[in-house]
């Protein structure tokens, strides 16, 4: 492959933002890739830092699936208890299927958190 801008010299390199193929001259070395110089460097640089505010949104949307199970199973076991220490009246056919719904509503959080950790790595 040839030099996009340079078509007597070989690439070396190709472009992050425009997939040209470039001729050491023309690379200008980014942080995480290649860029043509004086061109795509600060595209490279807007991508990069996209990508990186995109994996610490991944950290804290998994931190904040935690503490919303975690809270869904505190309110869980508070609408269990409560239905099961007023079982002989009526308060308790809302309270322990609302406990119990809570319950596998923390489950389902907490697998949606774990899910978030493992895409992070």
């Amino acid at each position: 492959m040839k030099c996009y801008y340079h078509n007597d010299v070989d690439a070396v390199a190709i472009c992050k933002n425009c997939n040209r193929g470039i001729c050491p001259k023309c690379a200008a070395e980014i942080e995480n890739g290649i860029a043509c110089r004086n061109r795509c460097e600060s595209e490279v640089q807007a991508l990069d830092e996209l990508m990186q505010r995109g994996k610490s949104a991944y950290q804290k949307t998994a931190g904040v699936y935690m503490q919303y199970a975690v809270w869904l199973t505190l309110s869980g076991i508070l609408f269990l208890g409560f239905g099961l220490l007023q079982w002989q009246t009526a308060l308790a056919l809302f309270l322990v299927p609302m406990g119990v719904i809570t319950l596998i509503g923390a489950l389902f959080t907490y697998s949606g958190s774990k899910k978030f950790s493992r895409r992070e790595r």
